[in-house]
C-alpha cells in the first residue's frame, strides 16, 4: 500500500514544515496505458501496473490583491514531493 503511506507522509511532511494546504489533499488512481507519451505508461511485463496521482486542489479565495500576492509568496519557497515536475 505503496500509495497510501505515500500520502500519509505527504501530509505529515506538510504539517511538519507548516506549508500552507488548506484545500484537500486528493488522491486518483488511473490504469497503465500503452501510450508511450503518458505518465501511466505502463513498464514492460507489467500491463496491469495502477498508477496513484496526488494533488493539492489550491484556491485564490480573496479579490484583494495584496492578499493574494501575500498568499501566492508564501508558495514560492515550498517544493514538490516525490517524482513529480513542478
Amino acid at each position: 500500500m505503496a500509495d497510501l503511506d505515500y500520502v500519509e507522509e505527504l501530509l505529515s511532511r506538510v504539517e511538519r514544515q507548516g506549508i500552507p494546504a488548506p484545500s484537500p489533499i486528493e488522491q486518483r488512481w488511473t490504469a497503465s496505458s500503452r501510450s508511450a507519451l503518458s505518465p501511466a505508461l505502463a513498464p514492460a511485463g507489467a500491463p496491469d501496473t495502477l498508477f496513484s496521482w496526488v494533488g493539492v486542489i489550491m484556491y485564490l479565495p480573496t479579490e484583494d490583491e495584496e492578499q493574494r500576492r501575500t498568499i501566492t509568496n508564501r508558495y514560492e519557497h515550498t517544493s514538490c514531493f516525490g517524482p513529480t515536475h513542478c
